[in-house]
């Protein structure tokens, strides 16, 4: 029964998904708003080497967006960290490389990129949200937990200032208790639904969608589900673009959709590592904008996880 009221819940969001054109590249001075969408360890392999595992993007998508560290191009792309999940996340966040090297890392000691849409580019609470599968995104999100919204790994969602639950977030809450895999993570399908509620609800200058299955897939070499995941997540990047459009915010929300790490070579592509130089090489598409923070050798351009926060940070008029 709550399978079925969510799935009737969710096809209101929005109310018509039907043949949408590609949002279109935009004047960037009219942008104001980010949603920014992480696929944890998606390997560059699977978004450029075949276009079976995102053909929705590449179809509809593809031709308005920036997309960097496809080989061949001037644009590379890499982790400035070390090519560990909490490690990179913490330097888009902050934009710099901290100290942490390993997923137990505790909170941050220096304000993060939603500390400073809240402290200087004034925006409220409700404003700046992530919603995240893993629960160790709050020593990336904040150095301050609660400064802006959050709701990470298994977490009931609520209404950022009263607590209250409403019909659509109680079905979520109810349906991600029942699939809890069983440790810190919230899985992907009930994290993107708690993000559309959230999106059409609160309509945030910033939104961060955080996925993750596709990490959990690939170290347990699970390739056809890690396939299954990527399908999904081409899914998923319709279903915010077409909201987006519903709610007639497509001319000043730039979409960023990036990844963590890359992964190993060849048999090594289960696990990723500071002993895989490999792991460092990542990729990106960018719709309505740029990167920022780019840096020119010669005919090539370099980007990082270090271009994700100043990139925001220009949106918002923050220097």
């Amino acid at each position: 029964m709550l399978k079925k009221l969510l799935s009737a819940l969710l096809l209101l969001i929005p109310p018509a998904f039907a043949a949408t054109p590609p949002l279109q590249q935009s004047d960037t001075s009219q942008i104001k708003r980010v949603i920014y969408i992480t696929l944890d360890g998606v390997r560059w392999q699977d978004i450029f080497k075949t276009h079976r595992y995102l053909p929705t993007f590449w179809e509809k998508y593809a031709k308005s967006a920036e997309i960097y560290g496809e080989p061949g191009t001037n644009r590379t792309m890499e982790v400035a960290s070390v090519p560990i999940s909490l490690p990179s996340y913490q330097s888009q966040m902050t934009g710099m490389v901290t100290q942490c090297h390993n997923n137990e890392c505790s909170g941050l000691p220096v304000e993060t990129l939603a500390e400073a849409l809240i402290k200087k580019a004034r925006l409220k609470k409700h404003e700046v949200a992530s919603i995240s599968c893993w629960e160790v995104m709050d020593n990336a999100f904040e150095s301050r937990i609660g400064t802006a919204f959050s709701n990470h790994g298994t977490r009931p969602m609520h209404d950022p200032y009263t607590f209250e639950i409403d019909p659509i977030m109680k079905a979520i809450n109810m349906q991600q208790a029942e699939a809890y895999p069983g440790d810190d993570t919230r899985t992907d399908e009930h994290t993107l639904a708690q993000s559309l509620h959230y999106l059409k609800k609160y309509q945030p200058k910033f939104l961060w969608i955080s996925l993750g299955e596709t990490d959990d897939h690939a170290h347990d070499g699970k390739l056809e589900e890690y396939h299954q995941t990527l399908r999904f997540y081409d899914l998923a990047i319709d279903k915010v673009v077409k909201l987006v459009k519903s709610l007639k915010l497509e001319g000043e929300t730039m979409i960023i959709i990036t990844t963590d790490h890359g992964r190993g070579n060849g048999k090594n592509w289960t696990e990723h590592d500071e002993t895989m130089p490999e792991a460092k090489q990542t990729w990106a598409f960018v719709l309505n904008g740029k990167l920022e923070n780019g840096i020119q050798d010669g005919k090539m351009h370099h980007y990082s996880t270090l271009s994700i926060r100043p990139t925001i940070e220009k949106v918002f008029g923050i220097k």
